[in-house]
């Protein structure tokens, strides 16, 4: 699947030139978020595409010293020669912010084996390198799971972007070298916040529960509904003891991670 398959066809596109080319282009997407972005960026299209080859992409965004390159690309292709970046808000990074802190807090009760922050969250597939925006590994991985990739995985997803969210869910869960169970995807809307999770399928990944917080809900309509619940197993290949318990997250959690987005995209939110 190329990246015009999951994408808006007005996303732009630049051929690779020279180094100062590419900070030339970061500037004025940077530019362009601060002119379109909009509350929750609804009607912005956060992504670009550069067509470059392996080589310079490793040299200019994977080892380069220039922090705004490293950070900026999400997937590249090594097939098509092509690189997919994406502009985040600071609402979307507090997103994956407030989630790690809620899954922190579940896994640190689990004694053996320990669940930590995968250090490196760039991952190479079989025909792309993707980076995850939330990625959890397991100590002393269970024969038959690659050590190469994370044990959970998580994907923070602008509104209107649904092709691009499945495509990057099939990354993680259909890759033949992965043995991640489940991913989980925080979808910002303008008008409520969805976390899902999505697990293996012998067709196209669908989400199998699904948890939201609307902003304005109906008179007599609850603000929180659905459920969201994460099987101990599938994050810690073993079956989980009497003390311990599944990853579940709350009416609570959805309205802390909501007014954490909320608080940037709408100053005055209280």
């Amino acid at each position: 699947m190329s990246f015009q398959d999951i994408l808006p066809p007005d996303t732009p596109r630049y051929k690779y030139e020279s180094y100062d080319q590419c900070l030339e282009i970061l500037d004025q997407q940077s530019d362009r978020l601060t002119r379109e972005e909009g509350p929750l960026g609804c009607a912005y299209n956060p992504y670009f595409i550069i067509d470059i080859e392996e080589d310079s992409f490793q040299e200019y965004f994977v080892n380069s010293g220039e922090k705004i390159l490293t950070l900026s690309w999400e997937i590249y292709d090594h097939e098509a020669q092509s690189a997919l970046f994406k502009m985040e808000t600071a609402a979307h990074a507090v997103a994956a912010r407030t989630f790690d802190i809620f899954f922190a807090a579940w896994a640190r009760k689990v004694d053996d084996p320990l669940l930590s922050v995968t250090p490196k969250r760039t991952f190479r597939g079989k025909t792309r390198s993707k980076k995850a925006d939330i990625s959890w590994t397991i100590s002393g991985i269970p024969e038959g799971r690659s050590k190469k990739w994370p044990t959970f995985i998580g994907e923070v997803a602008w509104s209107g972007h649904r092709a691009k969210l499945k495509g990057d869910v099939g990354f993680w869960l259909n890759d033949p070298d992965s043995y991640a169970k489940v991913v989980i995807s925080i979808s910002v809307f303008c008008d409520k916040v969805m976390v899902e999770s999505w697990e293996r399928s012998d067709e196209s990944p669908s989400p199998v529960q699904m948890i939201q917080i609307i902003r304005d809900p109906r008179p007599g309509c609850p603000q929180v509904n659905g459920h969201l619940e994460i099987q101990f197993s599938d994050i810690f290949g073993r079956d989980k003891t009497d003390e311990e318990s599944n990853f579940r997250l709350t009416e609570p959690d959805m309205e802390i991670l909501a007014r954490n987005i909320w608080a940037f995209q709408y100053p005055t939110h209280k």
